[in-house]
């Protein structure tokens, strides 16, 4: 197994309300999602040759993945419930393809905007973008249609607020975010549902950590 699957340790925010690592709770989850994920992996892997076009073979993987781990869409999910449960938001289903794309050797970028993130994968035959919350045409292969989603990521939260666009949304980077910036969305995703819940302690924890990844 490569050490790239090291990204899931990572990307596990296992947080307890006062923002820190209740480490049985990481091992628990960690074993859960190599004994998961890692058939899925094999799987992937066994059936790589069949394809002479990568394009094809990232949209067969996407929606073989999607079947199996991406079951329902519910925002702010956590990592914990998409890995065990299958609920999913943009965040956290992003991160799912990320590392299962990684181990499979892939280069991807994370790609966020204002109020969404999705993800890039580099093949030799071109970029792939995966819109995790699609499971129906959540991949786009060709160049010119990925060029005209990344805009439409880029504006449709200054059109949907009518909003200055000058200022007030987020470009979406050619590099993308790093781990650790994914890392800390998903925590600022867990800040927010402890928000609306009005536990303002359990909150300010996942800010806190957020704030350390994601400055």
């Amino acid at each position: 197994m490569r050490a790239a699957f090291l990204i899931w340790i990572l990307l596990l925010p296992v947080l307890k309300v006062n923002g820190t690592n209740d480490s049985l709770e990481v091992d628990r989850l960690t074993m859960f999602t190599r004994e998961n994920l890692l058939p899925t992996i094999e799987l992937l892997e066994s059936r790589r040759d069949k394809f002479k076009d990568p394009k094809k073979y990232i949209e067969w993987a996407f929606y073989k993945v999607h079947r199996k781990h991406l079951k329902r869409y519910r925002q702010y999910s956590s990592l914990e419930e998409t890995i065990e449960k299958g609920f999913y938001d943009c965040v956290t289903g992003t991160a799912l393809y990320a590392g299962i794309f990684t181990e499979l050797g892939f280069e991807v970028f994370i790609k966020e905007s204002t109020y969404h993130v999705f993800l890039i994968i580099r093949s030799d035959q071109g970029d792939v973008l995966i819109e995790s919350t699609d499971p129906l045409n959540g991949v786009i292969a060709d160049s010119e249609m990925i060029s005209r989603w990344e805009n439409i990521y880029t504006l449709q939260y200054a059109l949907s607020e009518n909003i200055d666009r000058q200022f007030n949304f987020k470009q979406i980077s050619k590099e993308g975010i790093s781990n650790n910036e994914l890392l800390g969305l998903l925590y600022f995703n867990q800040a927010v549902r402890f928000y609306n819940q009005h536990l303002l302690t359990n909150a300010m924890g996942y800010i806190e950590a957020g704030i350390r990844n994601y400055p």
